[in-house]
Order: C-alpha cells, then structure tokens, then sequence
C-alpha cells in the first residue's frame, strides 16, 4: 500500500469566533474560544490519511504537554508521528480568529522552525516510496532538504507553497506538483500547477492537462482556516491511490468545500458527511456517518 510522507508544521489553534472580525484598533466582544490541533503540516496529514492509507509525518513539537498531546491526537487520526521530533522551544501556536466566514491568523512557530536538514535527511533514510507533500511553514533549508530527497529518490512529490512568501531561486529547479492560491500564484510558479480560486473552483496547468474545476458551493461558508490544507492532504492521498490529476484534484476540491462550513481546521474529518461531497470523495461510508475513511 502506497504511503503519504508529509513535511511541515505542528500547532495548537487557539481558535476565537465571533460575529466579526475586528478592524485596526477595535475590539470585537462575545467571541467563542475553542482550542484544536492545528499547524499546516499536521492538518495535511490528518487530511491525508482520510483515505486509510499509510501517512508518516516529519515535523517538530515542544517539550510540552501540548506537543505531546498533538501526537497522540495525530496518531489517533491515522498518523505515524515516528518521524515527529522534539525540539527545545514550545510547540507552535496559533491564534486564530474567525468572522464572516473569514479568518485573520497570527503564528508563533516555535518548535516548527527548529526542524533541520538534518532531521529531514535522517527521516528521508527509511523512506524510498510514496507521495511526499511538503508545506511551507518551514524554513527554507529543511523545506528544500524534503524536495531535493523526495527528487532523489524519484518519489512524487507536491509542494504547497503556503504561506505566501518569496522562496529560494533553488525551488524554480525542482519538479514537483505546486499547489497555490491566487495570491501564493503571484510569488511562486511551476509547469505543474494547481491553483485554488476559491468559490470560482481551481485551475490545474500542466504540459499535458489545462483545464478548470468548478467549486462545490458551501450553503453557508463557516471558516476558511484549514481548507488549503484539506486540499493538499486529499490530493496527495488520491494521487498515492493512483488516481490521474483532474480526479485527483476533483476530490481534493469536495475536500476543501467541507471544511469551509466548519469552524477549525481539522473538524471535517469528524462531522456528517454532506451529500454532494460524499458524491464526489467516494466514501464507503453512508451520509451521516461522519468525514472519515471507509472499511478499507
């Protein structure tokens, strides 16, 4: 059974709703806090493993409970942490604040940005097969380290370039499936690419393949935060099943409209299954049962 190796970052969301969010100097009262596991890498993982396939995660936590608590939820989803080290700063955090249906988000990185080249060479030894996905809430050493070692070992290979920011010249040489947003689309480019428009659907550019996927309209889109990543993680789990790009991408697609209509990043895997996501993800199991892998 193909694998699913996943390179990036591991937070708690400290997730705070309210009816709006607040502008340059205003406070926004009668919010609801909840906390979840977030960290773009650790949502992509969760996502990924949706299919029941095998999914190993290489990332860093704090010598913390909250670390430790992210581990055993990960795990609890499908995730091999095996590979998940601890560093010496605190597990990364989140704050999150959602409104409208829109999120404005702060990170502090923390043990995230103690991930290194040598970790990820280490972690690559024991990996010579499957569908690697790295995310960009790295530094640039160890996030080029996981795409030069996939490329080495002919693995193929997906790079989320989120968060926006400008990277390495050293990435405009390197064959991978990019997934980015329209904004992301600005600072980085590849010939294979993937580019989320939102409610417009997405847009999938290769030498072989040009076309475009409608959205699956949300009745009502609750939070944004974490559809990339749901994204990322079904598409990876559909390309390591086999499945061509444009069905790859059309799964991925249903994947991100559900996790729009919740609150938090992960939620999707644990709430009832919409009907036109279900139609599309292909889930053996039954409306209502939940976001979730089926009997394998």
């Amino acid at each position: 059974m193909t694998q699913i190796v996943v390179v990036g970052s591991i937070n708690i969301d400290d997730i705070y709703t309210a009816h709006s969010l607040p502008v340059v100097g205003e406070t926004v009262t009668g919010a609801r806090y909840q906390q979840q596991g977030g960290g773009k890498g650790a949502n992509q993982a969760v996502a990924a493993a949706f299919d029941g396939l095998p999914v190993k995660m290489i990332g860093m936590v704090g010598p913390d409970a909250d670390g430790q608590r992210q581990i055993e939820e990960l795990e609890s989803l499908g995730v091999d942490c095996s590979l998940v080290g601890v560093g010496t700063e605190p597990t990364g955090r989140a704050a999150v604040m959602v409104g409208g249906g829109d999120n404005q988000i702060v990170v502090a990185s923390g043990a995230n940005h103690q991930l290194s080249v040598h970790t990820i060479m280490r972690a690559f030894d024991s990996i010579d097969a499957g569908v690697v996905l790295v995310s960009a809430e790295i530094h640039d050493e160890p996030l080029l380290a996981a795409l030069f070692a996939a490329r080495d070992r002919g693995l193929t290979t997906v790079f989320n370039a989120a968060p926006a920011r400008t990277f390495s010249t050293q990435l405009a040489k390197q064959e991978f499936l990019l997934v980015v947003n329209e904004v992301e689309a600005e600072v980085v480019s590849s010939n294979h690419q993937i580019t989320t428009l939102g409610s417009e659907g997405l847009r999938i550019q290769t030498p072989e393949l040009s076309t475009t996927v409608p959205a699956l309209l949300a009745p009502e889109v609750v939070d944004t935060t974490g559809a990339g990543d749901a994204f990322c993680g079904v598409l990876a789990a559909s390309l390591a099943k086999g499945m061509n790009l444009e069905t790859a991408a059309r799964r991925a697609n249903a994947a991100g409209s559900a996790a729009v209509r919740v609150v938090g990043a992960r939620t999707w895997r644990s709430v009832p299954l919409p009907a036109d996501v279900a139609e599309v993800l292909g889930s053996t199991r039954s409306v209502g049962d939940g976001l979730g892998p089926g009997p394998q």
